[in-house]
């Protein structure tokens, strides 16, 4: 039998609101060949909290998880103005990586970062998960099969949750463009990777980017604070199947409750 792939988590604080602990630790105890070794969080509160919860060491720098004799694997499950720094130094490290989608804060960022990837020939995985939900690979198998004919356009619509008019302190950095995590980069990037995924790549792109609420509310601190990035994304694309796609994705509609 072949050895097991080690797996360490960068953000693995447990709770209901951790993305690496509903998703990616559940992942990994259902998979055969990965088991998880380490996880790291940025205080040693959590960090104990998370070697408890999981039954494997658990770190307050992550460069200790990277350095880990028994890590093959670097999940980077932590906002994205901390991929960067966290990849880069795990592919220098000689490890495997998955990061959690974008990539980067910015493009220069993610294009630095695949460069590293390629020159350090090591495999890497970006979260984009949709293409693996059932649902959308039967969509996919349905159109390869041609169930549908040829397929002339199509139209989605969506709306992210996160970008609404309140928030809390903890995501209002969201609301930064700098911080490369908005409605643009997050939940329309997620679509359109599903999208492209059962119709396509996309061929040309126009797009128009709108700021519909110029200020957030901090609900825990009763505060305003003004929106620079976009949460009204109109995009219009030409696939390489011939069809014409319209995508128009928005900030959540209604106040959370």
């Amino acid at each position: 039998m072949a050895k097991p792939i080690g797996v360490g988590v960068i953000g693995a604080s447990p709770g209901p609101d951790s993305w690496a602990a509903n998703s990616h630790i559940p992942a990994l105890r259902a998979l055969r060949g990965f088991e998880l070794r380490a996880v790291a969080t940025s205080r040693r509160a959590s960090a104990d909290a998370a070697a408890q919860a999981y039954g494997v060491e658990g770190f307050d720098d992550a460069r200790k998880l990277i350095e880990h004799p028994d890590v093959d694997l670097v999940v980077v499950a932590v906002k994205v103005t901390q991929h960067y720094d966290l990849v880069k130094q795990a592919l220098a490290a000689g490890k495997m990586v998955y990061s959690e989608w974008p990539l980067g804060a910015t493009p220069a960022e993610a294009s630095t970062l695949a460069e590293l990837a390629e020159a350090n020939g090591v495999r890497t995985v970006i979260g984009l998960q949709s293409r693996f939900a059932p649902e959308v690979r039967r969509m996919r198998d349905l159109v390869d099969e041609g169930c549908l004919g040829r397929i002339l356009a199509t139209t989605l619509i969506g709306s992210g949750v996160a970008w609404g008019a309140t928030t809390d302190r903890a995501h209002a950095y969201m609301f930064d463009a700098a911080n490369g995590a908005n409605t643009l980069t997050v939940p329309t990037g997620h679509a359109l990777d599903a999208l492209t995924y059962v119709l396509g790549d996309i061929t040309s792109v126009t797009a128009t980017l709108g700021i519909g609420r110029g200020v957030v509310r901090i609900a825990d601190e009763g505060a305003d604070v003004p929106v620079t990035a976009p949460d009204q994304i109109a995009v219009t694309a030409g696939l390489r199947s011939g069809a014409t796609a319209s995508i128009f994705y928005r900030g959540r509609l209604v106040p959370r409750r």
